[in-house]
């Protein structure tokens, strides 16, 4: 079969379990009737007989598999050849097979059911997977569709409350292969968010229990098909909620820019496991000598310097061990200086006066995923052997290859296209937050959740550092003041004392 014409549609998965009312071949074919009259591509089906009965009712390619007794520890889903067999005589069009690593029945490597399937079947195979490295290893297999099905059903990937956009935008940059998303998708919003990510297309499964009303819904809300060249990122599309903003009354235009906003924590949660890769490899290297460096252009830049300057105050850091750098250095500051990020190599020399070694972390941030000059520095960064991230909006940016931890919190379209400075640097400046928040904190730097190593530096603290010692040590306040004259407003060691006997 044509696999484009699956691109950029839904496909419903048209399966009910025992104790389901729709659990009878009979309902099978009229849910898939009832999808396809809704707008569907594709039908996602279990077993021959509905297979067949679907293919006889429908125009749709069908995706077929078939399903034995769930386990969490072996392959149930199309587990054998024989399965496959079965389920391709019934007239499926593509095959989808589990290709995790858990072990299948009859002991068959999946590399070689994969070949078989091929060879003497003749049909496509969609590979339902869990984490990023089986669907490397299956696109490597030969398989003609990765799709991220059982993601967070395997005992050993991480579940997540929603869709798993962090390993869709992960394999979808890293695969040559179609990347279908399933697996937890509920809304219209989910969905186009799932093709911001780099799916090829999304499959709609519990969410579907009124076919044709459901799919209506979701088709009618797509966001427009960015177009095809893989350079423009997904911050220069058009977004369909603000294209008339310019006719809105001054409401209007702010609750268009509320709700649009609203997807910016909503994104940043999504990839909170790549977050914590992320800080856990920058306390490692803060603890052993190393120091963290964010590299930047324009407001990504801007928002680097305004993270990496409130450490030392907050924290009581050194100025040196959080550094911001941002294209066109410091006059690029107070004044956009756009032509600067795409010198690449200028990321490189500002890395090598800095003396950047292989102890320290570079997090390169770039709503587009592509500045020259971020990726410079990323590419010499990796050539030292030094830890990489990249915070990113649009997981195709070419900063995604010389990444070691790729953050890439999908916010869509901004409400002015390409204006980054809107949710996407919303979403990069959360994360910013979490990074050096998290990694000063595992590092001592906070007691309870007192800024207790704060620099004071005028009134405004001195009141603050007060309360701090008066609540933390349950001390009034003349006792309070007392300890922190003694330890000259050193606030950590003002609650130290207040602890001894």
């Amino acid at each position: 079969m044509d696999l484009a014409s699956l691109q950029h549609g839904i496909i419903i998965s048209c399966q009910a379990i025992p104790g389901n009312p729709f659990y009878n071949t009979g309902t099978m074919p009229l849910m898939a009737r009832a999808a396809e009259a809704g707008g569907a591509v594709g039908i996602r089906a279990n077993g021959p007989e509905d297979i067949t009965a679907i293919k006889r009712g429908t125009g749709l390619p069908v995706i077929g598999i078939y399903k034995t007794e769930p386990s969490p520890d072996h392959v149930y889903i199309t587990p054998t050849f024989e399965h496959a067999r079965a389920i391709a005589a019934a007239g499926c069009d593509i095959i989808a097979l589990d290709a995790t690593l858990r072990p299948r029945p009859d002991g068959a490597e999946m590399p070689a059911l994969i070949a078989r399937i091929r060879g003497e079947l003749g049909l496509p195979v969609m590979a339902d997977i869990s984490t990023f490295e089986e669907g490397v290893r299956a696109a490597e297999a030969g398989c003609e569709i990765v799709a991220t099905t059982l993601a967070g059903y395997t005992a050993y990937s991480s579940a997540t409350l929603g869709p798993d956009f962090a390993l869709l935008a992960k394999l979808a940059a890293a695969l040559d292969v179609p990347i279908i998303a399933e697996g937890r998708f509920w809304s219209p919003e989910d969905v186009n968010q799932g093709f911001a990510a780099g799916a090829f297309a999304v499959v709609i499964g519990k969410a579907a229990t009124n076919p044709m009303a459901i799919t209506r819904h979701f088709v009618e809300n797509l966001l427009p098909l960015a177009p095809s060249n893989e350079q423009l990122a997904v911050t220069e599309s058009v977004n369909p909620d603000s294209v008339d903003i310019d006719t809105k009354s001054i409401p209007e235009i702010l609750a268009i820019m509320n709700r649009n906003d609203r997807q910016a924590p909503l994104a940043v949660g999504q990839v909170l496991p790549e977050i914590a890769r992320a800080v856990e490899i920058i306390v490692h290297a803060l603890q052993h000598g190393g120091r963290l460096f964010y590299i930047g252009a324009g407001t990504s830049g801007r928002l680097a310097i305004a993270d990496a300057a409130e450490c030392p105050p907050t924290f009581g850091v050194a100025p040196e061990l959080v550094q911001a750098l941002i294209a066109g250095g410091q006059d690029a500051v107070f004044q956009a200086r756009e032509g600067c990020e795409d010198k690449e190599r200028m990321g490189v020399v500002e890395l090598k006066r800095r003396k950047f070694s292989a102890r320290d972390v570079l997090v390169g941030i770039s709503a587009s995923g592509r500045a020259p000059y971020v990726v410079g520095a990323l590419r010499y960064a990796q050539s030292l052997h030094a830890p990489t991230v990249a915070v990113i909006n649009n997981p195709r940016g070419r900063m995604a290859e010389f990444a070691d931890v790729l953050i890439a919190p999908i916010v869509g379209p901004e409400v002015i296209m390409g204006s980054t400075r809107l949710k996407a640097g919303t979403a990069a400046k959360t994360v910013l937050n979490m990074l050096s928040t998290a990694s000063l904190i595992k590092l001592g730097r906070v007691s309870g959740n007192m800024m207790s190593n704060m620099r004071i530096t005028c009134d405004k603290l001195r009141d603050r550092a007060l309360n701090m010692v008066m609540l933390s040590a349950g001390l009034e306040r003349d006792a309070a003041q007392a300890l922190l004259d003694e330890t000259h407003y050193d606030v950590a060691a003002a609650l130290q004392r207040a602890k001894m006997p």
